[in-house]
């Protein structure tokens, strides 16, 4: 199974890419086209439906086109743009299989051999052109067994076509965009073969005699009986981008527009290296000379477009500049992309080397015994417990006890204890005073006498008592070595 994805009128489409002002004319009717100005003699490579429709036609020169539709428009070619198009259309493929070709101007071929069948494939093509409609790109895919059924099932894309009856994928294709040159398309007139269709009904034979080996190469695509090789393509990762204006720019609304679309054509280049920004360096070059920059570390490595727009975006909110812009750059420092299987019931360090160096810090700062994960320690002494060494702690999804389910008010405990002044009133607390505020006991239970280690050098003895105080609240105190604590709050 093989996918093919195209972008009609290139040339058209990377220059509204470039210049999306120039959007809303064309969605208003305008006519537009894009000229070729190379070799010396300009002539129209594309057009929009508009002036298509008052008889404009690529290949056309500018007096031809004006003459036809006097309300044309006329805009030199942007091969800038164009390339820029053209990398993010791989870039997306890439992400649906590692094996994608570029195989003509605007058109990538994708193996999808091994990506889960039809229905994975069809439904991938298809949220690669929703993608390519939202960053303002019209994408035509096609699906089929062959790379070629591919190629021309594209074409008849709306946005996705699944070539499932080669007749009715043939059908309406002409000769030239079936790969047939001109002189061989001639030939083929003065049999009174006009389509691909009409050409796959000769005799194998015949047409190894009268257009050799290349025909018979042709009738083998057409047939399908020939599935050829992908060359792969290979695209270094970028992961910086500037954008030069031709007058200054002194509103920020436009500022802002060029960098969304720089951070949508950034996205797809962290997705294809497996990288993730963990940093953004911004930068404006102004007609004064004077440089303006910002850097910021990102709180935490990311790949998501909208979080990295946000972020810059606001970056941007606090430069001040003293004279028009004219350019914008761009540029994300990264790290490997580390994914890992999340867990229901527990919280796990997204970034863990970083983890480990904020631990080592601390253990530096307070030293090793007191930084760790916490450990109940086997003794009955209330609220003992011991320090693990991270690297050594096995963290357990919390709720995977068989401990049965406790019931009662909240319970929070106070770490360290607060020392507190009881009064009491035949041997029961009468009045608490925490705080520099005292207020009587209203209703009191116990006491819970505990002790423990009374054969260390460190034994404990301790009187516990659940008080309510008439100020409202309800707490835990206990004696031990003659003084008051307060153990905690319920509620």
């Amino acid at each position: 199974m093989y996918g093919a994805v195209h972008v009609p009128e290139l040339p058209l489409q990377a220059l509204l890419y470039r210049r999306p002002e120039l959007r809303r004319a064309v969605d208003g009717g305008a006519p537009l086209a894009v000229l070729d100005e190379s070799g010396g003699r300009s002539r129209v490579v594309s057009v929009n439906r508009a002036a298509r429709a008052a008889g404009v036609e690529p290949g056309s020169r500018p007096p031809q086109a004006l003459a036809r539709c006097g309300a044309l428009q006329l805009f030199p070619r942007v091969p800038e743009a164009e390339a820029a198009v053209e990398r993010r259309l791989l870039l997306a493929a890439r992400g649906l299989c590692p094996v994608v070709e570029a195989t003509a101007a605007g058109r990538v071929t994708l193996d999808l051999c091994g990506a889960g069948g039809r229905e994975r494939s069809a439904a991938g093509l298809e949220g690669l052109c929703r993608r390519g409609a939202a960053a303002g790109l019209a994408l035509r895919a096609g699906l089929a067994r062959t790379p070629d059924y591919a190629a021309w099932a594209a074409r008849k894309g709306r946005p996705l076509y699944v070539a499932e009856d080669v007749d009715a994928l043939l059908e309406g294709l002409s000769l030239e965009a079936a790969g047939f040159t001109p002189a061989q398309a001639e030939v083929l007139a003065g049999w009174g073969v006009r389509s691909p269709a009409a050409f796959r009904r000769l005799p194998p034979g015949a047409v190894g005699r009268r257009l050799g080996r290349a025909g018979v190469e042709a009738l083998a695509r057409i047939n399908g009986t020939h599935c050829r090789l992908l060359r792969p393509a290979r695209v270094e990762p970028c992961f910086a981008r500037t954008e030069t204006f031709e007058a200054g720019v002194e509103s920020v609304e436009p500022l802002f527009f060029v960098l969304r679309r720089q951070v949508g054509e950034l996205v797809p280049e962290l997705e294809a290296a497996h990288r993730a920004a963990e940093g953004v360096e911004l930068s404006l070059a102004q007609e004064s000379g004077r440089p303006c920059r910002r850097a910021l570390a990102l709180p935490e490595p990311t790949v998501r477009e909208e979080t990295l727009d946000r972020i810059l975006s606001g970056v941007m909110g606090t430069m001040r500049t003293d004279s028009p812009v004219c350019a914008l750059s761009v540029r994300l420092r990264t790290c490997p992309a580390q994914l890992r299987q999340g867990d229901l019931f527990s919280v796990a360090p997204r970034d863990t080397a970083a983890f480990a160096r904020t631990a080592d810090r601390l253990a530096a700062l307070v030293g090793a015994e007191r930084v760790g994960s916490p450990r109940v320690a086997d003794t009955w002494r209330p609220g003992a417990f011991r320090m693990v060494p991270l690297k050594e702690a096995d963290v357990e999804p919390a709720g995977s006890g068989t401990a049965a389910a406790r019931r009662g008010p909240p319970w929070r405990c106070f770490r360290p204890p607060r020392r507190i002044l009881v009064w009491c009133a035949e041997g029961v607390p009468a009045v608490v005073e925490a705080g520099g505020v005292s207020s009587p006991v209203r209703a009191c239970r116990g006491p819970w006498a505990t002790s423990g280690e009374w054969w260390t050098a460190s034994p404990w003895d301790r009187e516990a008592w659940d008080v309510e105080l008439e100020g409202g609240g309800l707490c835990r105190v206990y004696r031990e070595d003659g003084e008051w604590f307060m153990e905690g709050v319920y509620g």
